[in-house]
């Protein structure tokens, strides 16, 4: 197996057990989750959508890296959501918000929000290099 066919599959593995333990963790007790994301800068009325879409968009994701065809599909979605994730981090380290918010939404509830950014590139990197090799493959014409 070839780095550009090992890189997608280990992201792959990665994807599924990182949002496959954080959304059974998330709704294995939707209380402490709930009070996390309300220690974020998040306005009241999104928690209920964030309570419920964050872990289900997780398992949706999980769903498709299993299936072989949609594979690449899920991962491009799970790269987004810890693109969009690893942003958020990134802002509240720069303090761009009016407060820094507790770290406990995290995926581990008791690391730094730097532990969290670090953690998030280790699966955000790899996921940005599949990206691109799945898309430079299709855009390359068969000869």
């Amino acid at each position: 197996m070839n780095w550009k066919k090992a890189i997608p599959y280990v992201t792959s593995v990665m994807l599924v057990l990182l949002f496959t333990y954080t959304a059974l963790d998330k709704l294995s007790d939707m209380t402490i989750f709930e009070y996390g994301l309300k220690a974020q800068v998040f306005h009241s009325t999104m928690i209920p959508v964030l309570k419920w879409g964050i872990p289900l968009v997780e398992l949706l994701i999980v769903v498709l890296l299993l299936i072989p065809r949609l594979n690449a599909t899920g991962i491009v979605a799970g790269t987004f959501l810890m693109l969009s994730f690893t942003v958020y981090i990134v802002l509240v380290m720069l303090t761009v918000f009016s407060k820094v918010p507790c770290a406990c939404a995290g995926v581990f509830k008791t690391i730094t929000w730097q532990q969290q950014l670090a953690l998030n590139l280790v699966v955000l990197i790899p996921g940005i290099l599949s990206t691109a090799f799945m898309w430079r493959k299709m855009r390359t014409p068969i000869a």
